[in-house]
């Protein structure tokens, strides 16, 4: 199967190619085709929550976000989420005053996502557009103490945005993080629907399973050209960098 998905992978990029003597040789006709999205928002449900109710709550809070809440927990480094120990680390982050400060300039930002939803299903119908037996993953937003933007599960069809990695260029926490300007000026809402778009991609078809001849640096940087030609293609009306 992955080399099928492998085969089609490149048809698309070949096809894109010989397509672009068009004005927009991305643009493909995809008024048939659905892929719905809505985030959950974690954090919402984190941090509005009493303290005290957490771990109480916590078998409603893995029954709704499923393998979700394990990709959340790997990305805030406290591994099984059916370790004893989970909900205790949940109502410590849910209590720590600079994730609760985040959080709100977090929900100041982004009160609303409706507008990332409606590009990512665009993108999405575009994926679904290429790969009709490709799944459409379940997508959820979270906060992460600033440890990682886009969520991904090996084998899981689910999609996390880490809002706290987009709160703008000159959010005052990212000097103090040692995050560089050339990184910071991707940290802004205009970058969350492409990145989720390039993240999921990439771990689809990830470096390893692609089966270059060689793992050097001309193999990394062929890889990298085909997951920002995938990006574009997933959304023809974003102007490229």
């Amino acid at each position: 199967m992955k080399t099928g998905y492998k085969f089609l992978f490149s048809v698309l990029l070949l096809s894109l190619c010989f397509a672009s003597c068009r004005k927009n040789p991305y643009k493909v006709n995809i008024s048939s085709i659905r892929a719905d999205i809505e985030i959950k928002r974690l954090e919402k449900d984190l941090f509005t929550m009493n303290p005290e109710e957490i771990v109480p709550k916590l078998p409603e809070l893995k029954a709704k976000y499923g393998s979700l809440m394990q990709v959340f927990s790997y990305a805030v480094n406290t591994g099984d989420i059916n370790d004893p120990s989970f909900g205790d680390f949940l109502v410590r982050f849910c209590t720590d005053k600079q994730n609760n400060d985040v959080f709100d300039l977090t929900m100041k930002l982004y009160p609303d996502l409706s507008s990332v939803e409606r590009d990512l299903e665009n993108g999405f119908r575009h994926y679904k557009y290429y790969f009709p037996g490709k799944a459409v993953p379940e997508v959820f937003s979270c906060i992460t103490g600033f440890n990682a933007s886009i969520l991904t599960m090996s084998g899981e069809p689910v999609l996390g945005i880490g809002l706290d990695k987009y709160l703008g260029s000159d959010c005052a926490y990212y000097p103090g993080l040692g995050i560089y300007t050339y990184m910071s000026a991707r940290m802004k809402p205009e970058y969350i629907v492409p990145d989720c778009i390039y993240g999921w991609g990439a771990s689809q078809w990830d470096f390893l399973s692609m089966n270059y001849a060689a793992d050097n640096v001309l193999a990394e940087m062929l890889h990298e050209g085909k997951l920002r030609y995938f990006t574009r293609s997933m959304l023809p009306d974003v102007e490229d960098e």
